[in-house]
Formats: structure tokens, C-alpha cells, sequence
């Protein structure tokens, strides 16, 4: 199999690599969601059979989200305060990037 096949495969999700979640404990929760999104995204969406916008993982992916948010509540940290952090990065003036226009 050539180079290009390989990353092709590697973004089709033929060799997907599974990443835990930001704790421990919230790891099998979020392994079963991605099977299962990984699944219905492969069978159904990509082949555009999808014939609502409900995703059949959408259950697991609150208990999951459930867990993380007791895990950052946990670690004392308020999604609230990530989320004004972030759109305060998005509206500065000072950006980073160094972009060619």
C-alpha cells in the first residue's frame, strides 16, 4: 500500500486511532461514542443516507458530556469562563497568526 493510501485510510477512519478523554473516568463513555458516531458517520452519513439532522449517538454523547463537565467542575474549571475566554481571543485586535493577505 502506497503513502497516499495509508493517509487516506488514516482519514476515512480505517485506522483510527482512539483518544482518551481529558479524564480517566470519562474514557469508556467517550470510546463508546466515538464508535458510535464513528460508525453512523462511515454508514450513513458519508453515504448520504442521513434522512434527519438527529444523530442516533446523541444519547451517549449527553452522558458523556455529563462526565467532562463534572470533571472540569471537579478541576475548578467554569465552562462559562472558557467560553468568554475564548470569544475574547477571537474579537482582540492582537492576533498571532501571521497571515498573507
Amino acid at each position: 500500500m502506497s503513502d497516499s493510501e495509508n493517509d487516506f485510510n488514516n482519514i476515512n477512519g480505517n485506522n483510527r486511532k482512539v483518544l482518551d478523554s481529558l479524564d480517566p473516568s470519562c474514557n469508556e463513555l467517550k470510546h463508546a461514542y466515538d464508535t458510535c458516531f464513528n460508525g453512523w458517520f462511515d454508514d450513513t452519513f458519508l453515504k448520504g443516507e442521513h434522512k434527519t439532522k438527529e444523530i442516533p449517538c446523541d444519547a451517549l454523547l449527553q452522558i458523556y458530556s455529563a462526565c467532562v463537565k463534572t470533571a472540569l467542575k471537579a478541576r475548578k474549571i467554569e465552562l462559562d469562563d472558557l467560553s468568554s475566554e475564548m470569544n475574547n481571543n477571537n474579537t482582540s485586535g492582537d492576533r498571532n497568526d501571521k497571515r498573507v493577505e
